[in-house]
């Protein structure tokens, strides 16, 4: 395992940028990477999943001690192939900015990890030498191992690398040159969040690909690996090894011993883009412990998540969001009466402020009301730093001093004195937060993993309040259980309603007929209560009829169709995409089992992708069963192959702009009618004169009146439902500009194939493997008296359900 940390001289100076770029390109090399940041970040780390697919985390010795940092990053990354540790201010601004404890350095100390510094060398010349020579003599350890020079052109940037390496010990291991549009924008807590950049991955992109170009990534890579081996022993006795497996044991036992014995408590989260500040250890050690997290939005959500045992108000940027926040009125309601019947209730800064009466930010807002008084801007930190914290009556920390964090612009006009709160880095004293039996409140943001004690009295309190709601149930159900039993059987809201193993399935059928329809998606459709379909009427949808074709004798009373505009209004859109949502999630909340049924491969259906999207944001489970992919139905039907080996394909939808395709190499599929299609013809048939394709076009595939062309000067005989062209190349044309594949993230192996530039995942992804007359022609081979089936020449990728297997098959011809 490789280990490397990206730091800087000062903030400011491009680390984030560089860190989010070389992930990128890491990713793009299919290095199987983890991210951290070191200290009390929550941006960053957004920043970082959304570039790696997986949570990053914080490193931060002021909350932990160093055995601990040790063990959480061997336990986190072993299994990973590289690890990539963003640094914080200044490589050795610490505490206060006067301690080696907080700081980047204290963390590549313990963890043994070699720096790379970014230096922002606008404006300078030869007086980075000194600067550079500073940093190298004070650092003790020998950790500082390179330089990247950030905001420098490439050719003056040459000129300092020669000069660098000429007079000091270390190695330029690139430039970036200065360019607004490869940098994130910032606000009064830092960079602003991913959610909120327009064309995010175009920008990473961009980015990555000029890291590619000045960056020696493939010498980072080897300093990671050489600097592991070299110190990767960390000093950890045989009897911690012996205790850490022991607890390890213990914890799953108990675990499983809670819940056996007990349900688990329901913790309800809030999380969208008013409140996201939350520390990925916080939100594991609470499953750890056995907390169900449930996430509801303050913003969008109407009501708080069925059954709940205790609520979590993270920090976040709530006074971006105060308008829809206070118009909000029923979630509001329904949080404050669960208050009022003693919810036990954790809320840090951002949702700290959201309990007050108010809160005055370009106009006053009314709040919960929970907490008398408002919170008020003050147009600069109010509090910045770490903390120790202390109750002045035991209630959640059990006389335990916990280490916090403050990062805040806002005030609380309220005079709050449940806690000690002393700082750091000047020993300056005050009383804040807001604690009672079971209430915490504060602007501290606090790190679980370092006071176990505030989570375990935090649990307990809500376990105590769900015996306490059951008995009262219990009590209630009793006393009227003549009268109330059948409704209360029937309620959506009692506590078994919504039962753990229903789901929202979105369901792929045909395309075309109703022989294309997997087993899985006839299971589904069958014992389905509901089946939405995206269209105004039920006769005019292709998926009704494909279905109505295979149970003729299935009542209309079962399909629900909803129109879908096909149109580019936004307004129109999300009015369509929100009323769907409403109708899965009453019928839902009704325990009804619902499947949403669309053409071909659910993944690709934008409205499905919505609609799972909110569906996870209210912690109701979905289910994907993918169809046959359209392009590779219209494969089968063609009787041919869409790619070869590695070969490139290029899905081209019906809004994209066909003159940008001309120039791609490869397989290009074109999704096209009418004026578009005959636009198309006229561009395929001048391109015949200078190079050597193939056409095929079909329309109406897998129907009665379906039709087949070959030559692009046919395809304008095609009309009809899924027109498709698909154009090859008969010749191998070099294009390195062209780079597109096609890749499906959806898979849990992805990325699978080690070693190569680009995937192509029509390899490992058919939905209709199981089929013994699957539309792949494949062929059979005889082994140990088995007929197995031999899928490489197949028109179709394998299936997802089968990915274990495909993925041995494909290692053992070394396609991994």
């Amino acid at each position: 395992m490789g280990k490397i940390m990206i730091s800087a001289i000062k903030s400011g100076s491009g680390k984030t940028m560089i860190t989010c770029g070389l992930l990128r390109a890491l990713k793009k090399r299919n290095v199987d990477v983890v991210s951290y940041k070191c200290g009390p970040d929550y941006i960053d780390p957004m920043f970082h999943r959304r570039i790696i697919g997986i949570p990053s985390r914080n490193i931060d010795t002021f909350f932990l001690e160093e055995e601990k940092i040790k063990t959480l990053f061997q336990n986190t990354s072993e299994k990973y192939e590289e690890s990539v540790i963003e640094g914080v201010m200044g490589l050795f601004d610490g505490i206060g900015g006067q301690q080696e404890m907080g700081s980047s350095y204290h963390v590549a100390r313990i963890l043994r990890i070699p720096i790379i510094l970014v230096i922002d060398v606008g404006g300078m010349g030869r007086s980075i030498l000194p600067l550079i020579y500073g940093f190298l003599k004070y650092d003790k350890e020998k950790l500082i191992k390179g330089v990247i020079l950030n905001r420098v052109s490439e050719t003056y940037g040459k000129r300092l690398k020669k000069m660098i390496e000429d007079e000091l010990p270390i190695k330029v291991y690139g430039t970036l040159k200065k360019d607004k549009s490869l940098s994130f924008e910032s606000r009064h807590l830092g960079l602003i969040m991913p959610n909120e950049i327009d064309n995010l991955n175009e920008t990473i992109d961009k980015l990555s690909n000029e890291i590619e170009k000045t960056v020696d990534i493939n010498g980072i890579i080897e300093l990671s690996n050489e600097f592991e081996n070299q110190t990767t022993n960390y000093k950890i006795s045989s009897d911690d090894i012996k205790m850490q497996n022991s607890k390890k044991i213990q914890d799953i036992v108990e675990l499983q011993s809670n819940k056996n014995s007990k349900e688990l408590c329901r913790l309800a989260v809030a999380r969208d883009e008013a409140f996201c500040f939350y520390y990925e250890e916080n939100l594991e050690l609470l499953q750890k412990k056995g907390v169900e997290i449930v996430y509801f939005s303050p913003i969008r959500d109407k009501e708080l998540p069925a059954n709940i045992d205790g609520i979590l108000l993270g920090g976040g940027y709530p006074e971006l969001y105060l308008k829809d926040l206070s118009e909000n009125v029923s979630l509001k309601n329904d949080i404050k009466e669960k208050v009022e019947k003693n919810i036990p209730l954790v809320a840090e800064c951002g949702g700290y402020m959201y309990l007050h009466d108010y809160v005055e930010y370009n106009g006053t807002y009314k709040m919960l009301g929970i907490i008398e008084g408002k919170c008020v801007y003050r147009d600069k930190l109010v509090n910045f730093g770490y903390i120790e914290v202390k109750e002045n009556n035991d209630s959640f920390l059990s006389g335990k001093v916990a280490k916090a964090h403050e990062f805040h612009y806002f005030e609380s006009l309220r005079e709050n004195d449940s806690c000690n709160v002393k700082k750091v880095s000047n020993g300056k004293c005050w009383k804040d937060c807001v604690v009672t039996d079971n209430m915490w409140a504060g602007f501290p943001h606090l790190y679980y993993p370092q006071v176990e004690e505030f989570l375990d009295n935090f649990i307990e309190k809500m376990n105590h309040y769900k015996e306490k709601k059951n008995d009262n149930k219990k009590n209630t159900q009793n006393s009227t259980f003549s009268k109330n039993s059948e409704n209360k059987k029937n309620s959506a809201y009692t506590k078994n309603s919504i039962k753990s193993e229903n789901y929202v399935y979105g369901v792929g059928v045909g395309p075309g007929n109703e022989k294309k329809l997997t087993s899985e998606a006839i299971e589904i459709i069958l014992k389905s209560d509901k089946i939405i379909v995206p269209n105004k009427e039920l006769e005019s949808s292709y998926a009704y009829k494909i279905v109505h074709d295979y149970f003729p004798g299935m009542g209309k009373e079962k399909f629900i169709p909803i129109d879908f505009p096909m149109t580019k209004d936004s307004e129109k859109l999300n009015k369509a995409h929100d009323y769907c949502y409403r109708v899965i999630k009453d019928l839902y909340k009704k325990n009804k089992k619902v499947a949403f049924i669309s053409i071909g491969d659910v993944c690709v259906y934008s409205t499905f992708t919505y609609i799972s999207n909110r569906c996870e944001q209210d912690n109701i489970p979905v289910k994907l069963i993918n169809g046959i992919p359209s392009f590779c139905a219209v494969a089968a039907e063609l009787g041919i192959s869409l790619a070869d080996a590695s070969e490139q394909i290029h899905i081209i939808p019906t809004c994209y702009d066909i003159n940008g395709t001309k120039n791609l190499c490869g397989t290009r599929i074109y999704m096209k009618s009418g004026k578009k299609l005959l636009e198309l013809q006229e561009i395929l048939i001048n391109e015949q004169k200078y190079r050597k394709t193939i056409v095929y076009g079909i329309s109406n595939c897998g129907l009665e009146n379906q039709r087949i062309v070959k030559g692009s000067e046919n395809i304008n005989q095609l009309e009809g439902y899924l027109t498709t062209i698909i154009v090859k190349d008969l010749e191998n044309i070099k294009d390195e500009s062209s780079s597109s594949y096609f890749s499906n993230k959806a898979c849990k192996y992805y990325p699978c194939h080690k070693g190569i530039d680009n995937m192509n995942c029509l390899f490992c992804y058919c939905p209709m493997y199981f089929l013994d007359e699957c539309l792949g022609n494949p062929t059979y081979i005889e082994k140990e008296g088995k007929k197995i089936k031999v899928c490489t020449n197949c028109v179709f990728p394998h299936k997802r359900e089968n990915y274990d297997i495909i993925m041995k098959y494909l290692a053992s011809k070394c396609r991994r």
